[in-house]
């Protein structure tokens, strides 16, 4: 995966260079060159993984040539192991008007 500025004047950049270099050189956010797509299908297969297992798969196209789909699910792994509630971030209805 590579990025680019959003100003268009920095050099494109992969995804530990990003990283490491934070804003742009023109000041710009780095973004990705080309967004990534899921099909209906492959997201659908999603439903039943776990809040790590879903986050891998959900970041590992932004990471793709810079970190392994293993090394990412281990570190999603290990950032979510200590999350008190089995959905690590479930919804909770705040009001009845939304």
């Amino acid at each position: 995966m590579k990025y680019i500025s959003t100003r268009g004047e920095a050099p494109e950049l992969s995804f530990d260079d990003v990283v490491l270099t934070g804003l742009a050189r023109d000041g710009g956010l780095y973004v990705p060159k080309v967004w990534p797509t899921i099909s209906p299908d492959e997201m659908a297969s999603w439903k039943n993984l776990s809040y790590a297992e879903l986050a891998t798969k959900v970041m590992a196209p932004f990471v793709e040539g810079s970190i392994s789909e293993q090394e990412l699910a281990e570190l999603a792994q290990k950032a979510y192991a200590n999350f008190d509630h089995a959905d690590v971030a479930p919804l909770v209805k705040l009001n009845d008007e939304e």
